[in-house]
C-alpha cells in the first residue's frame, strides 16, 4: 500500500544583515503592510525576517480554525489519521485500513464497528489540533489578543478544550463560527441533544462576550433546535450580524417558550441553504429584531425545497412586509425559489426597502432586459440587482433557440409600464457579475453608473416624466448593452490583477456614432490584446403606448434645456415644460389609439411554463 510522504522541509535563509531596508522599517509601517497580506504570505515573511516575526503574528493569528472536514476519503486521509494517532503508519496498519475501507464501502446498509473506529480517529486528530492551538496561545499570551475570528466544532470530548480557548480570547473576539455539529450517525439523537446542551451551558458559564458582533452557526437536524438558538442569543449582548447555515430541522420549532422578547442590536441576518419550511424562523427573527436592516437568503437549488405555489403562513409574510427598518433584501437561489419571493412581494409592503437582490433565469446577454425582471410593488425600492453574469457567458454569443420573442424595438411593453407605476421610486436594474469563492467583484453591491462598462455590468436606467395637472407620463429607459464578450474580463484573477490592462472603454463623444438606430457611446481598442471592448446605450421610450422617434425626443430634451438625450442620471416623477408636452401631444395625435402589447414569451423559464 502506498503512503503519502511528508514534504521535505526546505531551509529558508534569513536576511544576511539586520540593517537591510526591510528590517529597518518602523513598526507602524510593518503593521500597515501586513494588514494587506494573507496569513500565508505573512507567515512566509516571518520565516525570512527576524524583525517581522512578532508583527506578522497579528495577521497569522487573526483567524483560528479548530475544525475538520465532516467528510473524508478512505485512502490518504485515513493514513494521515493513523499516522497522527499511532505513529508513522507502517505496514502493520494495512489490515485495519483494509477492514475500515471494506466495511464502509462494501456495506452501505449499516454502520459498523470499524466506522466507529474511524470516527474516533477523527476526533483524536481534532483533539490534538485543539490542544496544539491552546498550548501555542498559552506559551505567548499576546497571541490571544490577535484572534478576532474563531471557528470551532462542538463534538465528543471537545467541549472543555474549545471553551478554554474561547475564554482566552473572549475580550478581543469579534466573530465566532460554531459548527456544524458533526455527530457519528450510530449515536442516538438524544446523545446529540445532550452534547449540544452541554456545550451551550458551558458557554453560558463564561463572562459575557461583549466584543462579539458576528455569530455564525451551522445547525444540525438531529439536535434540539430550540437549544441551538438559545445558545446563540445568550452568547453576545452586542450581536449585530447572524449567519445561519447547516441543516435545518424538518419540524416547526416552538418560538413561544424561552425565545428572547427583543434583539435590539441585530442589524443583519443571512440564512444559507434556506428552505420553504425555514420561513417561520426568518419571520420570528424579523419580529424580535426591530432595527434589522438587511436580510440575505440563499435558497437551495431549484426543486429541492420549493414548489410552484409555496404555502407560507400569512403571519410570517406580514412580519417581513411590515418591518419598519429593513433596507436591503437579498433572495438568491434560481428561478425555482423565485416563486417564493413573488408570493412574499405580491401584497406590497416593505415601505423602507431600498435595494433588492433577486435571482432570475438570466444566462446570456440577449436576456438582460427589464421586461425579464420581476418588479415588486415596493414604494421606496430604488435599485434591483440581478447576480447573473459569469465567465460562461462568452460561450453564448448567438441568440439561443428558445429566445424566439425579441424585446420591443426601442419601446417599452405595457406590462413593464404597469410594473413601473407600482414601483414609483425604482431608478435602475443592474445585471452584475456573479462572485466566486476565490475573488471577483463582490456582490451584491450596487455599481456606480460611470463604471458599468469598466466592471462589465450592464443594466437599465429609468426616467419618468409626469404632467402635474393632466397626469400624462413619458417613460425613458436607457439600457447599456455590452456588444462584445471577453471571457478574461469575467475571471476573478482578472478583476484582482489585470483588469485595468485588459479593459479599455471610453465614453468620449468624439467616438460616438450611429449603429442601427442606437447610439454607440464608446468604442476603443485594447492595444495589448488587440480586441474591441465596445458598448451600446440603447434608448427605450414610451408616451401613451408608443416609442418616441429620435427627432421628437431631441426636441423634448432641447425644450427642457438639455443638450441631448444621452443622460446617465435616473429620476422619477420629473417635470417637462408645457412646450415639450405639446410636442408630444401633436406627434401622438397622428397615431392610432391602440397601445402596443408586451411580449408573450420572455425567458426560458416562461417558455417552459407556456409549453407545459
Amino acid at each position: 500500500m502506498r503512503y503519502r510522504k511528508s514534504p521535505t522541509a526546505q531551509s529558508i535563509q534569513p536576511y544576511s544583515s539586520d540593517n537591510s531596508p526591510l528590517e529597518l522599517l518602523p513598526l507602524e509601517t510593518k503593521l500597515q503592510i501586513l494588514s494587506h497580506l494573507s496569513p500565508d504570505t505573512a507567515s512566509n515573511l516571518a520565516q525570512v525576517s527576524r524583525s517581522w516575526r512578532d508583527p506578522a503574528e497579528s495577521v497569522i493569528w487573526r483567524r483560528v480554525d479548530l475544525t475538520l472536514s465532516s467528510t473524508w476519503e478512505f485512502s490518504e486521509q485515513i493514513v494521515d489519521l493513523l499516522e497522527d494517532v499511532n505513529g508513522d503508519g507502517k505496514e502493520g496498519d494495512d489490515a485495519v485500513l483494509e477492514g475500515i475501507r471494506s466495511s464502509v464501502v462494501g456495506d452501505a446498509g449499516g454502520i459498523s464497528g470499524e466506522y466507529d473506529l474511524l470516527w474516533s480517529l477523527r476526533q483524536r486528530k481534532l483533539h490534538t489540533r485543539i490542544n496544539q492551538i491552546r498550548r501555542a496561545i498559552t506559551s505567548r499570551l499576546a497571541r490571544a489578543g490577535y484572534i478576532k475570528h474563531l471557528h470551532l466544532e462542538p463534538g465528543d470530548g471537545l467541549t472543555e478544550s474549545s471553551i478554554e480557548i474561547v475564554e482566552q480570547v473572549r475580550t478581543t473576539l469579534t466573530r465566532l463560527h460554531i459548527g456544524p455539529l458533526e455527530i457519528i450517525p450510530s449515536k442516538p439523537s438524544i446523545h446529540t441533544n445532550q452534547l449540544l446542551l452541554a456545550f451551550a451551558n458551558r458557554l453560558k458559564s463564561l463572562p459575557s462576550l461583549e466584543g462579539l458582533t458576528v455569530l455564525e452557526i451551522g445547525l444540525h437536524p438531529r439536535s434540539s433546535f430550540e437549544s441551538q438558538f438559545l445558545t446563540i442569543f445568550s452568547l453576545a449582548p452586542n450581536l449585530t450580524s447572524l449567519i445561519i447555515g447547516g441543516h435545518y430541522p424538518t419540524w416547526s420549532p416552538d418560538f413561544t417558550s424561552n425565545w428572547p422578547s427583543s434583539l435590539p442590536d441585530l442589524l443583519r441576518v443571512k440564512m444559507i441553504n434556506f428552505e420553504q419550511d425555514t420561513f417561520s424562523l426568518l419571520a420570528q427573527i424579523a419580529r424580535t429584531a426591530p432595527n434589522l436592516q438587511s436580510i440575505a437568503v440563499e435558497c437551495k437549488e431549484p426543486g429541492l425545497g420549493w414548489v410552484y405555489d409555496p404555502i407560507l403562513e400569512e403571519g410570517d409574510i406580514k412580519a417581513l412586509r411590515e418591518h419598519k427598518s429593513l433596507r436591503k433584501f437579498v433572495w438568491k437561489g434560481g428561478w425555482g425559489p423565485r416563486h417564493g419571493l413573488e408570493k412574499i412581494c405580491e401584497g406590497g409592503g416593505f415601505d423602507r426597502l431600498k435595494v433588492l437582490v433577486q435571482s432570475e433565469a438570466i444566462e446570456c446577454e440577449s436576456e438582460t432586459y427589464i421586461e425579464n425582471i420581476h418588479l415588486p410593488p415596493f414604494q421606496s425600492l430604488r435599485t434591483i440587482l440581478i447576480p447573473c453574469r459569469s465567465p460562461k457567458w462568452y460561450r453564448r454569443l448567438n441568440l439561443p433557440d428558445w429566445a424566439k420573442a425579441p424585446p420591443p424595438r426601442f419601446s417599452i411593453s405595457s406590462h413593464t409600464i404597469t410594473q413601473l407605476r407600482q414601483t414609483p421610486s425604482l431608478l435602475q436594474v443592474q445585471f452584475i457579475v456573479v462572485s466566486s469563492s476565490n475573488g471577483g467583484i463582490p456582490v451584491p453591491v450596487p455599481v456606480p453608473v460611470d463604471v458599468w462598462c469598466d466592471k462589465r455590468v450592464n443594466g437599465v436606467l429609468v426616467r419618468s416624466y409626469t404632467h402635474p395637472r393632466t397626469g400624462e407620463e413619458m417613460y425613458h429607459l436607457r439600457r447599456l448593452a455590452l456588444l462584445s464578450i471577453q471571457p478574461k474580463l469575467y475571471e476573478p484573477e482578472t478583476y484582482n490583477d489585470n483588469f485595468e490592462r485588459l479593459r479599455l472603454c471610453s465614453s468620449s463623444s468624439s467616438d460616438s456614432k450611429k449603429l442601427g438606430g442606437n447610439k454607440v457611446v464608446g468604442k476603443e481598442k485594447d492595444k495589448d490584446k488587440d480586441k474591441d471592448v465596445d458598448h451600446n446605450w440603447i434608448d427605450h421610450t414610451s408616451y401613451k403606448g408608443y416609442p418616441i422617434p429620435d427627432d421628437i425626443l431631441r426636441k423634448v430634451y432641447k425644450l427642457r434645456g438639455d443638450r441631448n438625450a444621452e443622460w446617465k442620471t435616473p429620476g422619477r416623477g420629473m417635470e417637462l415644460p408645457e412646450e415639450a408636452w405639446e410636442v408630444l401631444r401633436k406627434w401622438r395625435g397622428k397615431l392610432p389609439d391602440a397601445e402596443e402589447g408586451g411580449r408573450t414569451v420572455v425567458t426560458r423559464s416562461m417558455v417552459g411554463s407556456v409549453l407545459t
